[in-house]
């Protein structure tokens, strides 16, 4: 295994099917030492200081998988489950476009999925087969119902606000009401705790660097060079969040509402989160998956194969520096996406 997450997935589980708020309790608090055991227990990340970061969509999740099975084999079979689920929306899509079926080897064959859904076990595998559940749904011209979809999914993972651009027509209230109404009905079950229901997301921004911008990629990258920028993190995200909003309303705007459509705009949407983001765990880069049998752009296979060089497990290995690799890996997806932008320019 090259990640504990999933050990988290089934504590969480455990701690909702004993009755007790996920968000409540660290692991190695006293009022849960009754559920702790020698299987799952010792393998959770951060258990001593970090309250779970889940959503209430995966926490439900969650909960569901390990009534089934209480244990990791149990919770890879669930997550399996969803990617079946995103590979029988991909092959909707491809009939749908009149595409060749087998196409979809271009996913099933790749090894990062294989990976990070059947060997590390990472929700992302709900997040994808969701987001193409209702990708599906919305090019079958049921908007709300697709709105829905999206927005539990939302709750698995923030990344599936990127479809609501794509569903959204100008002026349309129902939808952005739904995601509200939507969001506050699954997160209602686990008010008690207050603001503890956002759980370890504080935490884990500060952790990963997120608000001194050393978590974002370029912008450590120029702070290596130049040095320290003044509110360089905040700066950086403001301009980040700027792009995607500008893309997003754009994208709401735009007239065209085919299939075509939809999927070039879910493939520039995510494609611009993950290059702005430049997250350095590899599974995050499953919600761009799709992209690799629906478009001929070089960015998606640069970034998902890419990501084996964020792995760095083995000690003392041979390798370049993390730092190193992973510049490298940013640095040339920034170049694919160049590339792809001025190709699509050529043939507009």
């Amino acid at each position: 295994y090259l990640s504990s997450d999933m050990y988290r997935y089934v504590w969480d589980g455990r701690v909702q099917r004993a009755g007790i708020n996920p968000y409540l309790y660290v692991p190695s608090a006293p009022e849960l030492a009754h559920l702790r055991d020698t299987a799952i227990y010792p393998h959770i990340n951060r258990a001593d200081y970090a309250p779970t970061i889940y959503q209430p969509a995966a926490q439900l999740l969650f909960r569901a998988i390990t009534a089934v099975s209480d244990s990791v084999i149990g919770m890879k079979l669930g997550l399996l489950a969803f990617e079946a689920l995103a590979i029988a929306a991909m092959i909707a899509l491809l009939r749908h476009l009149a595409l060749p079926p087998t196409t979809i080897a271009a996913y099933a064959w790749h090894p990062l999925p294989v990976w990070e859904i059947a060997g590390n076990g990472h929700v992302d595998a709900a997040l994808l087969g969701l987001m193409l559940l209702s990708l599906v749904i919305y090019l079958r011209g049921r908007t709300l119902t697709a709105g829905a979809v999206a927005a539990v999914t939302v709750l698995v993972k923030p990344t599936a606000l990127l479809l609501f651009p794509i569903f959204w027509k100008p002026w349309e209230w129902k939808l952005p009401a739904l995601l509200l109404a939507v969001c506050a009905l699954l997160y209602l079950p686990f008010l008690s705790v207050g603001w503890k229901v956002f759980g370890f997301l504080g935490g884990y921004v500060a952790e990963e660097e997120l608000s001194s911008g050393g978590g974002f990629r370029y912008l450590a990258l120029l702070q290596s060079m130049v040095g320290p920028i003044p509110y360089g993190g905040q700066l950086y995200a403001l301009m980040a969040l700027s792009i995607l909003s500008m893309t997003a309303l754009r994208t709401g705007f735009r007239h065209q509402r085919t299939t075509d459509s939809a999927i070039a705009s879910y493939a520039l949407l995510v494609t611009l989160f993950l290059l702005l983001l430049t997250p350095h765990y590899p599974w995050y880069y499953l919600a761009l998956s799709p992209m690799l049998i629906f478009t001929g752009a070089v960015t998606p296979w640069v970034l998902m194969t890419g990501g084996f060089l964020l792995y760095d497990v083995i000690d003392g290995d041979r390798l370049p520096s993390f730092a190193f690799r992973e510049a490298l890996l940013h640095i040339t997806a920034l170049a694919a996406f160049g590339y792809d932008t001025l190709r699509r320019e050529k043939q507009a």
